[in-house]
């Protein structure tokens, strides 16, 4: 999500400059990728921390970006403690053919992930994982309602949102998810061991789902994560009725 940022936008846009670099450039770039990364994740996941790890890229006629170690943390009221954790993230973009498009598109082969661990915690009465969707739900939505208001304004719908992403395979795997259970809201808990979620792997994805903005496609990858992690969790301690709650379920309708 936050790393197709940087292809769309750092690595996109400094790519020709980037063609002549000298090798000892590579460690400010990749610095500055991190701190791009860090600054613009909080704008697309509700204000939450986003650490990485490290960075790495390869730039050519098919370019890849690499994030070891994607980290993003709880909102408050909840301890300030990993929410979620990639632990290798690759996209891979087919820089010929989006450099003819102007950067009006953005062309990727594919997003991969491998090793994501979730921490969810329930409260008496929302979650962590919620609290954080319910954030991310509300400014789609106000910026939705802004898209509208435009559209009714001006007859043209504006487009903030950047170049739309053409993505043709997305790829998670070892998806693993532990569950906590404390009686007050941002109380620590022992969660219990962790649960293996099936794998996600949709191919031709724009085809079936059309072309996003990235901040569409963020929401929609951090929700298709909750979802599988959810029916993990429900099919492995019986509690459907309390751990599904109403913010996925419009995902569900809408995604699948």
């Amino acid at each position: 999500m936050v790393l197709t940022f940087l292809v769309l936008g750092s690595g996109g846009a400094a790519v020709v400059w980037v063609a002549t670099w000298k090798d000892y450039a590579k460690p400010w770039v990749q610095r500055q990728l991190v701190a791009a990364i860090e600054k613009k994740g909080p704008d697309f996941l509700g204000g939450s921390v986003v650490v990485v790890e490290e960075v790495d890229f390869k730039l050519g006629g098919v370019s890849s970006l690499t994030l070891k170690g994607l980290t993003i943390r709880n909102l408050e009221p909840y301890p300030a403690e990993d929410l979620m954790k990639l632990d290798d993230l690759v996209v891979t973009v087919d820089m010929k053919t989006t450099l003819k498009s102007n950067f009006t598109k953005v062309l990727v082969d594919s997003v991969c992930i491998k090793g994501c661990h979730l921490s969810y915690d329930r409260g008496v009465t929302s979650s962590n994982l919620t609290n954080l969707l319910d954030k991310v739900q509300e400014k789609d939505g106000d910026d939705n309602s802004a898209d509208k208001a435009t559209l009714k304004d001006t007859g043209k719908k504006e487009k903030d949102g950047g170049p739309d992403i053409v993505l043709e395979t997305l790829s998670i795997t070892e998806i693993w998810v532990k569950v906590g259970v404390h009686l007050m809201e941002g109380a620590a808990s022992q969660g219990v061991p962790g649960v293996p979620v099936p794998s996600i792997d949709i191919k031709n994805f724009s085809e079936k789902f059309g072309e996003l903005t990235l901040q569409k496609f963020t929401v929609m990858l951090v929700e298709d994560i909750l979802k599988g992690a959810l029916g993990a969790v429900t099919g492995v301690f019986g509690m459907a009725g309390g751990m599904v709650e109403s913010s996925t379920s419009w995902f569900s309708n809408w995604f699948w």
